[in-house]
């Protein structure tokens, strides 16, 4: 049960202004190679605090797991605005690290806030090198690509110096190809976002709240 569960910043709660806080990351579960399944990864937060009312932590996946830098490496959703981070080594915005939306923090991202008891998450098509989010267990309709160089990558949780809480994973699972049955349909459902996904993603900061409901049923593996 330990090895579910992330628990970071919680001395930022007690009444002392001095702490030795700094940004982290941990890795949660194994590799994910190029066209070995899809995996999905569900995470519940919990006791989120920050010093100055915006929650820096973030769900992502991460291409250099050797690289403890929040947002150092790979993607990450964060919880204060729905903004999307992308590493420089997972494709970057214009050819560097950067924010989908804006550098500053924004009313309406990409994807939806998250807060405490939220359940968020994320899908990777390892097949088409698509990253995918969940939100309370609806697949958002926001895509975006992940280039072919960056896998095999790993899902993971990163905060900031001044971000407490504690994350625990609900579910790791990994999904195989089928030609029929419920993994087959979900596959479809989610590669049909594709075409929509590219055509909008210029719209997107004020459409994060759009859901589509579309789980998948079959369970391979689970942590």
């Amino acid at each position: 049960e330990a090895r579910r569960v992330v628990a970071f910043g919680l001395r930022l709660r007690q009444p002392t202004s001095f702490f030795n806080s700094t940004d982290g990351i941990a890795v949660l579960g194994e590799a994910m190679p190029e066209a070995s399944g899809i995996y999905e990864l569900e995470i519940r937060a919990s006791k989120l605090f920050s010093q100055d009312g915006f929650c820096r932590a973030d769900v992502g996946v991460i291409v250099d797991v050797n690289d403890g830098r929040r947002l150092g490496s790979g993607i990450w959703w964060e919880a204060g605005d729905g903004d999307v981070y992308v590493a420089q080594d997972a494709g970057g915005k214009d050819g560097v690290g950067g924010w989908i939306c804006a550098e500053a923090a924004v009313e309406n991202g990409v994807l939806p806030k998250w807060d405490d008891n939220s359940i968020v998450g994320m899908v990777m098509d390892t097949h088409r090198c698509r990253l995918g989010f969940t939100h309370d267990s609806t697949l958002l309709p926001f895509e975006i690509s992940v280039p072919r160089s960056a896998l095999p990558l790993h899902f993971a949780v990163g905060w900031s110096a001044d971000t407490a809480g504690v994350i625990r994973i609900d579910s790791w699972r990994r999904l195989l190809e089928a030609n029929t049955g419920a993994i087959a349909t979900f596959l479809t459902e989610l590669r049909s976002f594709a075409c929509q996904a590219d055509a909008d993603s210029a719209k997107r900061c004020g459409q994060a709240t759009t859901r589509y409901c579309m789980r998948a049923q079959s369970v391979d593996e689970r942590a």
